[in-house]
């Protein structure tokens, strides 16, 4: 799909965070091949939070907005208010997944966060169900330990504040 890049304007969304607060349009979720498909009707997304990508590709006065439960949909303006995330230490998330081609300002990103705090939380664009199997496998994981001193710095490097 390509997307329209929206204006540099002072008043564009392209790539803010934004929460659904209006009446939105088509409404589609990611498949696994990144195709689109239709999701049934009634699928409310008002009150979620979301990614601006772009502008809709047939319709220049909405923008194509995916939500972090991995849908996408086409919202006009007047219908998202924009919102900046709280840490992740106040129970929102540091930095967001990227989208494509933005994979090295991520890095650097997450590194950061890394090296001041020692912790990242990075939000994902995911479905429930797929956010909940992630949640119930990792809470089924044993045996999560510290390597012990001698291996650190040959595994981690030399004094790394983020270890």
């Amino acid at each position: 799909m390509s997307l329209q890049a929206a204006s540099s304007s002072p008043h564009s969304l392209l790539g803010r965070f934004v929460e659904i607060i209006g009446d939105y349009g088509t409404v589609r979720s990611l498949s696994d091949e990144d195709k689109l498909s239709l999701l049934p009707a009634g699928g409310d997304v008002k009150g979620h939070r979301a990614q601006v990508l772009g502008w809709a590709p047939d319709d220049r006065e909405k923008y194509l907005v995916r939500t972090f439960s991995d849908v996408l949909v086409l919202v006009a303006p007047d219908a998202l208010r924009e919102f900046t995330p709280k840490s992740g230490e106040d129970g929102d998330f540091d930095v967001a997944w990227p989208d494509q081609g933005r994979e090295e300002a991520f890095s650097k990103e997450v590194a950061s966060h890394l090296l001041q705090k020692g912790f990242c939380v990075v939000q994902c664009f995911l479905q429930p169900q797929v956010q909940h199997a992630a949640r119930a496998s990792a809470q089924q994981q044993t045996g999560w330990k510290r390597l012990i001193k001698e291996l650190e710095p040959a595994y981690l490097g030399r004094e790394p504040l983020g270890k």
